[in-house]
């Protein structure tokens, strides 16, 4: 019942570092099997139909060979992505290194967008969340007992102010750690650069 999602060179190799493409033990999971890897460049788009993004990848294009799996993306003559239903779940596969592209080209919106479309309802119940995507910033979440506790963590070099969306109905904060001046305000957090911080959710 659950949504799978797969990039880059994930299931080239098993865990004796042997190629298991020829026969690969994923195909009715993922509905479709690698053509080939083809060498493009340092950074190349990927052109996706559902959702409608263009991203970019990194070094290798995957090439697919559909079985049962549906087309979500084509560059030229070559199927890049797909969704393939399994028992009550779904897979998305795209088998080029769209997260490095991300990194490298230090620009992750269009691999959020992706995430944010594919993740779907599922984002509404994550219990808190950045409004919108922060870049150099970390959050990590745990539940303890009737609380949150978050921890955030700016690895930028500039002070930020960040609003957050708070979907467990817990609007009391209170700061446990701030390593410099941190602070929460309604649903804003003002953090330094470079600082992390705790925060415990009533």
């Amino acid at each position: 019942g659950g949504k799978l999602i797969v990039d880059g060179l994930t299931a080239y190799y098993d865990e004796h570092a042997v190629c298991i493409l020829k026969e690969s033990p994923f195909q009715k999971l993922f509905g479709a099997n690698i053509l080939e890897f083809k060498m493009i460049g340092n950074l190349f788009p990927v052109k996706l139909t559902e959702p409608a993004l263009k991203l970019h990848a990194h070094l290798w294009k995957g090439c697919l060979s559909v079985s049962s799996a549906s087309e979500t993306g084509r560059e030229d003559k070559d199927i890049v992505a797909v969704k393939n239903l399994y028992g009550n779940g779904e897979v998305f596969w795209i088998p080029s290194l769209i997260g490095l592209a991300a990194r490298l080209k230090k620009d992750y919106s269009k691999l959020g967008d992706l995430l944010n479309h594919e993740a779907g309802k599922s984002i509404s119940a994550i219990p808190i969340r950045f409004k919108k995507l922060q870049a150099g910033m970390l959050m990590k979440i745990v539940e303890s007992g009737t609380c949150y506790i978050t921890v955030i963590i700016n690895k930028s070099n500039q002070n930020r102010d960040v609003k957050l969306i708070i979907n467990s109905g817990k609007k009391k904060s209170a700061v446990i750690f701030a390593d410099k001046k941190g602070t929460v305000t309604d649903k804003t957090v003002h953090i330094s650069a470079e600082e992390t911080m705790v925060i415990k959710w009533n």
